[in-house]
């Protein structure tokens, strides 16, 4: 099983920056256990089934 990783250094995610995650989650079938977005934001945020935006501190817990 699979987790995709991405890092983006903006603040804000929306529908756009999801689209390699979605291309990869179709390409990868059920390999993907799910996405995690890396960013410079401060909360947690679900974007869509299977992907999930994380701070950059909370992903390495500083």
């Amino acid at each position: 099983k699979l987790v995709a990783i991405e890092v983006k250094w903006s603040q804000r995610i929306d529908e756009s920056d999801i689209t390699s995650l979605k291309q990869c989650a179709e390409d990868l079938k059920d390999k993907l256990l799910f996405s995690v977005i890396i960013y410079s934001g401060t909360e947690i945020v679900p974007i869509a089934p299977k992907i999930v935006a994380i701070p950059f501190p909370v992903f390495f817990g500083v």
